[in-house]
């Protein structure tokens, strides 16, 4: 499932905001969200973009990673609202379609 955005270690390779999309394992999976300001030029899919705490964020699926939990550090919010469209982004990504 799809749900959980956390604000992850500081100290490793994605600092800040990452989205666990394979909440239900034992080892996080995580796409990471950047601010959409300073985001390098992403293509619209797989890369969607969301408003947290009144921020634009992009999801840039194409650095999907796993981490280690305890890099996660508190849950932000949830976007299990929007599992559609991080679904259809992660199927573009693997898939291609």
């Amino acid at each position: 499932m799809i749900a959980c955005l956390f604000c992850h270690a500081a100290e490793s390779a994605f600092s800040g905001l990452v989205l666990d999309v394979l909440a239900d394992l034992g080892t996080p999976v995580v796409v990471p969200l950047l601010p959409k300001e300073t985001a390098p030029k992403l293509a619209k899919w797989p890369n969607p973009v969301f408003i947290v705490d009144d921020r634009s964020f992009v999801i840039a699926a194409q650095f999907i990673a796993a981490v280690p939990g305890r890099a996660l550090k508190k849950i932000v919010t949830s976007l299990l609202t929007h599992q559609d469209e991080i679904t259809q982004a992660l199927d573009l990504l693997l898939t291609g379609f």
